[in-house]
């Protein structure tokens, strides 16, 4: 699965982490070399369908000498996303948009992500076991940005649910309506939230965790 699992049984840990997975990646696209950088995205950036002077799409393009497709790198970044790097779901989901039209600054956004990643290729998920309750209790952060996506104008609105000092499951996705305010589009990311917390106390309970109380959902409004 490229997925890395280290059990430290003295302190009860368990840590997930995919560096070999990421080496891999960076070696089959040419970003073996390239320069660290320790943000997924630049500040302020905005990845839009037609940017001036933007009329060709690239959809292959040369990476020190690795002929390079723009599906395999963001299919490979979700990949990533999906196992254990909850922090590049944003911008993974941001890139899937331009997957038919990929324009220049996209590949230059795309290629950021993998040097991001090549910095951080060590981060992991850590889960510590040494004050495990008996039903299992969780807890959650929801947030959205209004009208994010300038070609669209919807809002995009991520969760992340945590357990036992670590994420166990995540998700950043354009909403599929336009929201009138701010308060509207965290209302919308919230309900989304919502159903995933109503999912996984059920998930538990039929594991032998029982919820004997309610689950705290965070949000920033």
């Amino acid at each position: 699965l490229g997925i890395e699992i280290r059990r430290d049984r003295s302190n009860k840990t368990i840590s997930l982490l995919q560096c070999q997975y990421i080496d891999t990646v960076l070696e089959r696209t040419g970003m073996k070399n390239c320069k660290p950088v320790w943000t997924p995205m630049a500040h302020g950036s905005k990845l839009l369908a037609k940017a001036p002077g933007e009329d060709i799409a690239q959809h292959e393009m040369q990476i020190e000498g690795h002929q390079v497709s723009y599906l395999s790198i963001v299919g490979s970044l979700m990949y990533a996303m999906l196992g254990t790097r909850p922090d590049i779901a944003y911008v993974v989901g941001m890139l899937s948009r331009h997957s038919s039209a990929p324009r220049s600054h996209h590949w230059e956004a795309a290629k950021r992500v993998l040097q991001y990643l090549k910095a951080t290729r060590d981060m992991e998920l850590r889960y510590d076991g040494i004050d495990v309750s008996m039903d299992m209790d969780f807890y959650g952060y929801s947030d959205a940005d209004w009208s994010g996506d300038p070609d669209t104008s919807r809002s995009t609105s991520g969760f992340v649910f945590i357990t036992i000092r670590g994420a166990i499951s995540w998700t950043s996705k354009r909403q599929s309506m336009v929201a009138l305010s701010s308060t509207e589009s965290e209302y919308i990311g919230l309900s989304n939230a919502g159903q995933h917390l109503a999912w996984l106390r059920t998930f538990f309970e039929e594991i032998g965790h029982a919820q004997s109380g309610p689950t705290t959902l965070n949000c920033d409004n």
